[in-house]
């Protein structure tokens, strides 16, 4: 009888443990942006299609009146702003410079097109109402991503491809605002929070 009653409450410990797995797993996964990309890659033209859709849930202690991704594809629009070090871009550029870039095709939330600004490699997307603490929203976004002629972390090469950091991006929000660092030259320039 004593094993039984001891496998009896072992039995329902580890249910008890599994729920709160399962619980904490979902509210992990509702606290974190979470991304959903139908992308289409075309070796040919260098091109990612797609249409992306993230779901957020405010966290941050103040409601929102605007969200900010970043759009790391348009450091790649010119020479002076490519994030390689200016005596690197024949490394960088081998077969010399082309343009690589993101458009944004279209900001909506359940099927109502939001008003949005690109600005060097900021997407600000303004929302139609505040969005109250705890509140969640579906952002969509339809764009498209020029990858360059270069071998860094977004571009290409003779035999590669690389789509480092090729979609929309949403920005840390801290100390009230939303961070909107650019993308650095040198080290690790990206800060991001886990999806």
């Amino acid at each position: 009888i004593l094993v039984l009653v001891l496998l009896f409450f072992w039995i329902r410990g580890f249910r008890s443990q599994q729920v709160l797995r399962q619980q904490r797993e979902r509210d992990i996964k509702a606290s974190c942006p979470h991304y959903v990309i139908d992308a289409v890659f075309d070796p040919d033209k260098k091109t990612i299609s797609a249409k992306q859709e993230i779901s957020i849930q405010n966290n941050y202690g103040k409601e929102l009146t605007e969200l900010c991704f970043h759009l790391y594809p348009n450091a790649f629009i010119s020479e002076d702003m490519v994030p390689f070090p200016k005596n690197d871009l024949a490394v960088a550029y081998p077969e010399g410079f082309g343009p690589g870039k993101i458009d944004i095709k279209q900001v909506k939330t359940d099927f109502s097109p939001l008003k949005y600004q690109v600005k060097d490699t900021i997407l600000k997307v303004f929302l139609p109402a505040p969005l109250a603490i705890g509140e969640s929203l579906k952002v969509n976004i339809e764009f498209e991503s020029f990858l360059p002629p270069s071998v860094g972390r977004f571009g290409y090469g003779k035999n590669t491809f690389n789509g480092g950091n090729w979609y929309p991006i949403l920005a840390v929000y801290e100390n009230n605002q939303w961070r909107k660092d650019p993308y650095y030259a040198i080290r690790d320039p990206f800060y991001s929070e886990t999806s």
